[in-house]
């Protein structure tokens, strides 16, 4: 009796152990590809399946995958939403206040108009603000320049 025990136990162990090796596997993919940044994403208007009205305490992880925001988000970034975005609402404007975000002190943040009329918000650390702002990088990035310090460049006068 007591074999059978030790058994099922070295199994049960045997089975976590290959399903958290299979999470940091698929983790470790995702997050070394270098197109996918770190993110806080929330709807602003409307209502998006996955999305709340409220920041997230946990960042995710994000890809374009053409005019689609693909959201890698739960346990071992194990989840995956899908997000068909029409267009940027705006310019990549900075973070205000960053404390909700924690993504460091150059947060920026872009708002998303989607397929369906709803807008969300999504905010990332200023290092990253090409990958946030994906196709739409023409009209998000107006103003942007990277080697001023705040990420926000002066428009050209005249």
């Amino acid at each position: 009796m007591a074999a059978l025990v030790v058994t099922l136990l070295v199994i049960c162990v045997l089975l976590l152990a290959a399903i958290v090796g299979r999470l940091l596997v698929v983790r470790r993919r995702i997050v070394t590809r270098t197109d996918v940044f770190r993110c806080k994403v929330r709807v602003t208007r409307g209502t998006v399946p996955h999305l709340s009205h409220d920041w997230p305490l946990r960042a995710s992880r994000a890809e374009w995958k053409h005019d689609v925001l693909l959201l890698h988000s739960g346990l071992g970034l194990s989840s995956a939403y899908p997000v068909a975005v029409r267009f940027a609402e705006d310019m990549i404007e900075p973070a205000q206040p960053t404390w909700p975000f924690r993504m460091g002190s150059g947060a920026v943040m872009l708002r998303l108009r989607l397929d369906d009329d709803n807008v969300i918000a999504v905010a990332s650390s200023a290092s990253a603000w090409e990958k946030l702002a994906g196709p739409f990088i023409a009209v998000a990035a107006q103003g942007m320049s990277p080697a001023s310090p705040s990420g926000r460049g002066e428009r050209p006068r005249g």
